[in-house]
């Protein structure tokens, strides 16, 4: 369950205070766009004067205004999950985004002035050589609106989906 933003905000005011600071980064596996763009909301109607990094969503919510109202918040960089940008790996990801969706977006960011730092997983099972090409090549292609991307290898957990029902894979 997220945060109540008002509390979120009243946090972030507190230790802004305490520290002395006026740098911060969300940690959280993705902040939807909507808690973000509240706090953004919050963030400049009371010109808190922050600069601040998170890591976020692939979600069709995001749109160049929420990019336009971040950048006024003081966001300076958004992580992002992409993993592939291979559809067919992405499907059998579940990772519920699309590849197109994912370029708007880091458009978005780019144009807001927003730093986009994408996350990308190689040797997911069944995923090919090609495959894999395709999402370097996507990232190469897209460098003027791609900032930054590290990679890892697919790493098989206990209690991932792929763990659990090895099966379902594509």
């Amino acid at each position: 369950m997220p945060r109540n933003v008002d509390l979120l905000y009243d946090d972030i005011e507190a230790l802004k205070s305490k520290y002395n600071t006026a740098y911060f980064t969300f940690q959280d596996e993705g902040v939807s766009p909507k808690l973000i763009s509240e706090l953004s909301g919050k963030i400049i109607e009371n010109n808190l004067g922050i600069s601040w990094l998170a890591d976020s969503r692939f979600e069709t919510a995001f749109s160049s205004e929420l990019g336009g109202k971040l950048a006024d918040a003081g966001c300076k960089m958004l992580y992002f999950g992409l993993e592939s940008a291979n559809e067919r790996v992405l499907g059998c990801m579940d990772k519920g985004i699309k590849k197109d969706n994912a370029l708007k977006i880091c458009k978005f960011c780019a144009d807001a002035g927003i730093w986009t730092h994408l996350f990308l997983i190689f040797g997911f099972p069944t995923e090919t050589r090609n495959e894999a090409r395709e999402t370097m090549d996507f990232i190469l292609q897209n460098n003027q609106i791609i900032r930054s991307m590290s990679f890892g290898s697919f790493q098989l957990t206990r209690h991932s989906k792929v763990y659990e029902n090895p099966s379902s894979l594509c």
